[in-house]
């Protein structure tokens, strides 16, 4: 009996903004699929309040960073707020990620095509959409049906 072939994932960059995440999947996998582990980093993750402005987060360029567990007053949480609360409230579901691919995979700066459910794309493997091993997407957030924001680092030497 032949060894069972080990199918290597794809790295896909998912991108909004400045900001960037990455997530493994076969090439077998469905679109819908992508979609769920782009929510699960997001939600996992300080990017889950990434949208389109111009820094590709929430205003802010500081994380928010938990008060060490030795600050407390008698044993007991002074103004903590509730994580579990306010976790479930941020949580983002499949339907609010909004996903694009290149228009020239060659050329980031043509733009983005929205590509969604609704199309027959979420039976589709993410190899039929044509991505392939370290392939670049945008994603946004939300319900607006603005376009995708995405900033690529200048790697020019500006004194030169």
């Amino acid at each position: 009996m032949p060894p069972k072939a080990f199918v290597v994932p794809y790295t896909i960059k998912v991108k909004a903004g400045k900001r960037s995440i990455v997530v493994l999947l076969p090439p077998s996998a469905s679109f819908k699929e992508l979609k769920q582990q782009i929510v699960q980093a997001l939600n996992d993750t300080s990017f889950k309040n990434a949208t389109n402005n111009n820094d590709g987060g929430d205003g802010s360029d500081d994380i928010v960073i938990p008060k060490p567990s030795f600050d407390t007053v008698n044993g007991s949480d002074v103004d903590r707020p509730a994580r579990q609360d306010q976790k479930d409230q941020d949580q983002i579901t499949v339907e609010d990620v909004h996903v694009g691919l290149p228009i020239d995979k060659a050329n980031f700066s043509k733009g983005w095509k929205e590509i969604s459910d609704q199309d027959g794309t979420k039976a589709k493997t993410i190899e039929a959409l044509g991505l392939r091993d370290g392939s670049v997407i945008a994603y946004r957030t939300g319900q607006e049906k603005s376009g995708f924001v995405v900033e690529f680092p200048n790697l020019e030497d500006d004194d030169a």
